[in-house]
């Protein structure tokens, strides 16, 4: 049998600039370079994640004012009385649905909520901000409906 002779196995490709031994890197102007990309994508995605938390808080009060604009026929057959909703800047300190500071009800015409839970239906805007969200009141009982 032959002898062979045995080497290790480098797999590794040479490399004509690296010194004998040593492995090849990334240099300092690579990292900064690689950090100031990131930065820059951090920047650009920042707006976007600020708009998306703005969405999601109008998403949870909105879901509030809707569940207490849905209660008032239920409210005024339990007590045996008349609610009018109108909007909310026009409230004269017996509004029938809490609004968060910051929030706004607009609605085009009085919406009357009889004694027996039966109102006419209108239409309903809620508000925050630059965000709004517009709802018809369905008849008779003024089931919200998103236009």
């Amino acid at each position: 049998m032959a002898n062979l002779e045995t080497t290790p196995l480098d797999c590794r490709p040479e490399t004509k600039d690296a010194p004998e031994g040593k492995t090849r890197g990334f240099t300092l102007v690579e990292l900064l370079v690689a950090l100031a990309i990131m930065g820059i994508l951090t920047m650009l995605a920042m707006p976007s994640l600020a708009r998306f938390g703005d969405r999601i808080a109008f998403a949870l009060g909105r879901q509030d004012i809707v569940r207490q604009i849905d209660e008032l026929p239920q409210i005024a057959l339990s007590q045996g009385r008349d609610i009018v909703l109108v909007s909310s800047e026009h409230a004269d300190g017996t509004y029938p649905v809490t609004v968060p500071e910051g929030w706004r009800i607009n609605v085009d015409e009085s919406v009357h909520y009889r004694f027996d839970g039966v109102c006419g239906g209108g239409k309903v805007s809620i508000i925050r901000g630059s965000f709004e969200e517009i709802y018809r009141l369905v008849p008779p009982l003024c089931a919200l409906k998103a236009n």
